[in-house]
């Protein structure tokens, strides 16, 4: 009888193993899949040499996701957003070099009331090659990968760190 009952607790406890098992290698698949969506994309890894902007030792990729928007009281607004690769400069640094480019493009392109730069970072969930192709996450939702923002316009110059 001990047989018996030492075998049926083995096999329950074979079965829960498998089924605990099953969940976690799934769990952990999902979440790599999340987190890390650049492992599984099998695309075009490439970036246009002409998206690229070498600022000293940075370098930044214009996305080319930009929009722009008239308000009723008939300023204009134009967007424009970035990846910014991973490097080791300061904060400081790399806000003074934005700053600077984004000074520079509003000088030579200031047929807007408004220019506003979206600066991303590097991540998992935003590689280097992102793109809006529906594979990885939307800039909506990686707006935790925000470094900074600015904007521009004739009066001021406006800077906001990180997200939301």
């Amino acid at each position: 009888m001990k047989r018996i009952i030492k075998s049926f607790l083995c096999i329950v406890l074979l079965l829960l193993i498998i089924r605990l098992s099953f969940y976690g290698i799934l769990y952990v698949g999902i979440f790599l899949h999340d987190k890390y969506p650049a492992f599984f994309y099998e695309g075009d890894k490439t970036v246009p040499e002409n998206d690229i902007i070498y600022l000293e030792k940075l370098s930044v990729r214009d996305l080319r996701l930009d929009m722009q928007s008239k308000y009723n009281d008939g300023t204009t607004y134009y967007r424009k957003c970035y990846i910014v690769k991973k490097n080791y400069l300061s904060k400081k640094k790399i806000y003074q070099l934005l700053s600077n480019y984004c000074k520079e493009y509003y000088k030579n392109h200031n047929s807007y009331d408004e220019v506003g730069f979206f600066f991303y970072e590097e991540c998992g969930r935003m590689p280097w090659f992102w793109n809006n192709d529906g594979f990885f996450p939307d800039l909506e939702i990686n707006s935790n990968c925000l470094i900074c923002r600015f904007f521009i316009s004739k009066e001021e110059v406006k800077f906001f760190e990180g997200g939301e």
